[in-house]
């Protein structure tokens, strides 16, 4: 099961919001204040949970098991960011029509970032975690992971979770 909270609210604040709503959901106290891993991933014992923020939204992933989300707002890039993916990345970016790179860019993207939340590494394992978005894909053993549509035109959202059809997520938006 794997249930995403949505709300408009920016930043880390909206985050903290999104997480006390699933908290309080899943009847646990929403006052619980998670403590980090050293790769900077917040963790409650217990309530496996990942967050994100971009633009004016912020997200929570819950889950019964290891997940990891994120959510960005597609903005003009210069191509330097490249270099921040893998070669055989680079190389499914470039087979894109320019006018589809950002898009194709920002949904890779949300994969590796998920997945680092996932695994609890942080931006320090950019390397280390190859994705593909053709098909939908981690390489890390035993993590699926799916693209999801977002309600508001120009983000991208991805999950990752244990190999259990994370694209079936719920996507819950929060008023």
């Amino acid at each position: 099961m794997y249930r995403i909270y949505a709300l408009r609210q920016p930043g880390h604040e909206g985050g903290r919001l999104a997480l006390q709503y699933a908290l309080a959901q899943a009847g646990f106290s929403p006052k619980l204040e998670p403590e980090r891993l050293p790769g900077g991933k917040p963790v409650l014992s217990g309530f496996p949970f990942s967050l994100s923020h971009a633009g004016d939204w912020a997200v929570c992933a819950v889950s019964d098991g290891p997940v990891g989300v994120d959510l960005e707002r597609e903005r003009p890039l210069r191509h330097a960011v490249e270099r921040r993916l893998t070669a055989n990345e680079q190389n499914e970016l470039g087979q894109l029509p320019p006018e589809q790179w950002a898009s194709g860019f920002f949904d890779l993207w949300v994969l590796k970032e998920a997945a680092l939340k996932y695994t609890g590494q942080g931006l320090a394992g950019l390397s280390q975690v190859e994705v593909s978005r053709q098909p939908v894909r981690v390489l890390l053993p035993g993590v699926s992971a799916a693209l999801l549509p977002f309600p508001e035109a120009g983000y991208h959202l991805a999950l990752c979770g244990e190999a259990r059809r994370p694209e079936r997520a719920e996507l819950v938006v929060l008023n």
